[in-house]
């Protein structure tokens, strides 16, 4: 994060399965958890998307594509972005570390042990006992 950013961003789509757009229209397509993947997409819970387009045949395209095409998303859909203040950058990260959400937990090596060990003691101010 900027030093003197002022907000960071989290983005969420929520969508439902029953898609209204044509063919020549980009829609997103969720395609789960299940693809192959490294081993820590699977602790990560990842999800997946991808956008395609039917013209005669199937096209990748942008996903900011399908975000003002109505039913893109699905038809009680919608795509949110929450700004949160900067200085709640702190708080957010203890919360998501209370949580097993931290480096470590995601990738699993000496180095992302290491460093989730020093946000907690430098940034989070866990103290080591």
């Amino acid at each position: 994060m900027p030093e003197d950013a002022e907000y960071v961003s989290i983005y969420a789509m929520l969508r439902d399965r029953v898609r209204t757009t044509s063919s020549g229209m980009p829609v997103i397509t969720t395609l789960g958890p299940y693809v192959r993947s490294h081993r820590r997409h699977l602790l990560k819970q990842s999800q997946y998307s991808i956008c395609l387009e039917w013209d005669p045949a199937y096209l990748f395209r942008p996903h900011g594509e399908a975000m003002d095409v109505p039913g893109a998303l699905g038809i009680a859909s919608e795509l949110s972005k929450v700004n949160i203040t900067a200085r709640d950058r702190t708080m957010a990260l203890k919360n998501l570390d209370l949580m097993n959400i931290n480096r470590f937990s995601l990738f699993g090596s000496e180095d992302s042990l290491v460093r989730t060990i020093a946000r907690r003691v430098r940034l989070l101010r866990y103290s080591p006992s």
